[in-house]
């Protein structure tokens, strides 16, 4: 495994691994290895080889590895549950491509479709928003 180099892109947690797949690879500094189950590093893999969806991913990624990191920083556990704050939501929907929606909201204007739609969208998110230990070395 070798730091990746992507022309004109620079990330410094992006790993090319030997068969062209990509890897974001962060070490957790030893102050919060006890909040992260005593993980020392976030590693997930991409997924991917072509530097247009690696791009798109990684920054999904680094995204949600930053709040991660946030989150340590205030002394919280990794597998602390919270409700996220409204501005949160606003900005993980933007980044998902949807426009931020309550759940009153998508039950009262009884569009199942849009529901179903979100619904397909969370579940291909799923595994950036909750980290498990699969994410975790």
């Amino acid at each position: 495994m070798k730091k990746a180099v992507i022309p004109g892109f620079e990330a410094k947690y992006l790993f090319e691994r030997g068969d062209g797949n990509y890897l974001y690879r962060r070490r957790i500094p030893a102050q919060y290895q006890e909040l992260a189950d005593g993980h020392s590093e976030f590693k997930t893999s991409l997924k991917c080889k072509n530097h247009n969806q690696v791009i798109e991913k990684y920054g999904q990624l680094h995204a949600h590895y930053e709040r991660l990191m946030e989150h340590l920083k205030t002394g919280k556990s990794i597998n602390s549950t919270e409700i996220e704050s409204l501005k949160n939501l606003k900005s993980i929907s933007a980044n998902l491509g949807v426009q931020y929606r309550s759940k009153e909201q998508l039950i009262q204007e009884n569009d199942l479709a849009t529901f179903a739609q979100r619904l397909i969208i969370a579940s291909s998110k799923i595994q950036i928003r909750f980290p498990s230990k699969p994410y975790l070395e």
